[in-house]
């Protein structure tokens, strides 16, 4: 399965920043993952480097992990289980009067927390 993700330019900027603002390597994959969510059952995890380990919250660490190249140098990691809640997500990044924030526009979400961070899935996984 085709994974697709898309970045608009304002969150590859951001991704840049934060890179070298952490001294993560170019190139360094990111592992973008689901976690459970405190507002809603799922929540995003960005990171770089490799998956976490699997815990109770994110035991989807276990799964067999996809690398999605984005473009503009960008790999995302993605376990396998949460391909089908990320699948078409759109990745923005905005600042507002209170900070600056990822957004996830997910068209796989039925319903999306207040600050954006989790989310209902539309439906289960397969």
């Amino acid at each position: 399965m085709a994974v697709r993700i898309t970045l608009s330019p304002t969150a590859l900027g951001e991704i840049e920043r934060l890179r070298k603002a952490q001294g993560a390597p170019q190139g360094q994959p990111i592992a973008l993952g689901l976690t459970r969510g405190a507002c809603q059952p799922l929540a995003y995890r960005l990171k770089f480097g490799e998956l976490p380990p699997p815990t109770a919250d994110a035991p989807s660490a276990n799964a067999p992990v996809h690398q999605v190249d984005v473009g503009g140098g960008i790999t995302f990691l993605i376990a396998a289980e949460d391909i089908p809640h990320l699948q078409n997500l759109h990745l923005d990044y905005a600042e507002d009067l209170v900070g600056g924030a990822f957004r996830f526009q997910n068209p796989n979400a039925a319903e999306v927390c207040g600050c954006g961070a989790s989310f209902q899935p539309a439906a289960p996984a397969p």
